[in-house]
């Protein structure tokens, strides 16, 4: 048998998550997600933070390391391309994407 449980947070007056602008997705993926602010709800994470807290999704790396989407002004030692400001286009290593997203 498969159960569904559905989650209903009360704040007093009867409105759901959805109904208040809280984001219910589940991610599993970081594949369109990086840089997502942390959300307890999620299986897993992919903001800067995800590898200090040991939360990241398996693809983190391979999805995130090539922008600078939710990392401007990180500087991540093992990524392909930086987002630390003046400093990555010192030594020429910045993401495709520094000056769109940062």
């Amino acid at each position: 048998m498969k159960y569904t449980i559905s989650r209903t947070v009360s704040f007093g007056c009867g409105l759901r998550d959805a109904e208040i602008g809280l984001d219910t997705r589940d991610i599993s993926s970081c594949e369109g997600n990086c840089g997502l602010d942390y959300n307890s709800a999620f299986t897993c994470q992919c903001d800067y933070f995800c590898r200090d807290y040991f939360n990241c999704c398996v693809d983190y790396v391979q999805s995130c390391s090539g922008t600078c989407e939710g990392r401007c002004g990180k500087y991540t030692p093992d990524f392909s391309c930086q987002c630390n400001m003046w400093q990555c286009e010192y030594f020429g290593d910045c993401c495709s994407d520094y000056d769109q997203f940062c």
